[in-house]
């Protein structure tokens, strides 16, 4: 299968309405949080990056997914990954 050419049908244009920071990795302004603040209830999977899980934030009780990111992760890898998931988070 040849996909030099494949162009996605439903999202062909989803980028072009995005303002322009929307893929800007370098002003990503990234707060540590800390695994103390999450209670892991169950692992959801492994990527590239790191382990998911589902938790709960202790502070208010809100049930969220955790991402662990790998150590060996380059400062750009974690950048553009904390970037696509905040992106994701907002919805397409």
């Amino acid at each position: 299968i040849n996909f030099t050419n494949a162009r996605s049908r439903v999202y062909v244009d989803v980028n072009e309405k995005r303002p322009a920071n929307y893929s800007d990795i370098h002003s990503v302004q990234i707060h540590w949080g800390s695994r103390d603040d999450y209670v892991a209830l169950r692992f959801l999977g492994h990527g590239k990056y790191g382990d998911t899980f589902e938790a709960i934030r202790t502070r208010d009780n809100q049930v969220c997914a955790l991402k662990v990111l790998r150590r060996t992760m380059s400062s750009y890898r974690i950048r553009r990954e904390v970037k696509a998931l905040r992106n994701l988070r907002e919805g397409p």
